[in-house]
């Protein structure tokens, strides 16, 4: 493809235009919301509607919601029994999973899976016991990670290894700044980093 410096000029004059005739259109239909709302014309400035107009392609309405509402919601049970057959998200909402049958354990045992005198391997059946009873009340089944995850959740003893915690604090760093620029879209979701697979999903419970 060629072009001149005329031809590049005259395409930018023609979006230039075009940008233009969009931000009228959207005053327009602004200045009709203000008056039906009892506001001030001016009370949203041209540059504000600019900006809009040159951003409004990417917009995109984020809900967050509550840690309550998470463990206390019942749409996590529909997108955690799809995430469990899914191929790619099986292996990280069992993980979910198990961890939040980890802190049920820890609620009855007073300790975390692993972390007691008695060998790891005597605690799965009564972590297995907590997580089959959350996927009773999901009504959902196991996916084909189960018995690997459930083992290695008691063999590491809620340990913190410094290399995932440097991962997981990056990502929670990346997602202030996306909130405090306001530049990119943040996770509005669970997010679930698995280590042993470096594969990271996002749930909406």
């Amino acid at each position: 493809m060629h072009a001149t410096t005329d031809l590049y000029l005259q395409l930018q004059r023609v979006y230039q235009s075009k940008a233009e005739a969009d931000v009228a259109a959207v005053e327009g239909h602004l200045r009709v919301i203000l008056k039906e709302t009892g506001k001030p014309a001016g009370s949203i400035s041209r540059a504000d509607v600019k900006l809009y107009c040159k951003n409004a392609r990417h917009l995109r309405l984020v809900r967050f919601r509550a840690l309550s509402e998470e463990f206390g919601g019942d749409c996590k049970h529909q997108v955690l029994r799809q995430a469990l057959s899914g191929e790619d998200t099986a292996t990280n909402a069992t993980l979910y999973i198990l961890m939040r049958a980890v802190d049920r354990f820890y609620e009855t045992h007073k300790h975390f899976p692993g972390t007691f005198d008695s060998p790891p391997e005597a605690e799965i059946p009564l972590l297995k016991g907590k997580a089959s009873a959350l996927l009773t009340e999901m009504g959902a089944s196991p996916s084909p990670a189960w018995d690997d995850c459930l083992a290695e959740m008691c063999r590491f003893g809620a340990g913190e290894l410094h290399c995932v915690a440097a991962i997981v604090a990056g990502m929670a760093a990346q997602e202030a700044i996306k909130l405090l620029t306001r530049q990119f879209l943040p996770q509005a979701g669970t997010v679930v980093y698995n280590a042993m697979g470096s594969t990271t999903s996002v749930f909406l419970l």
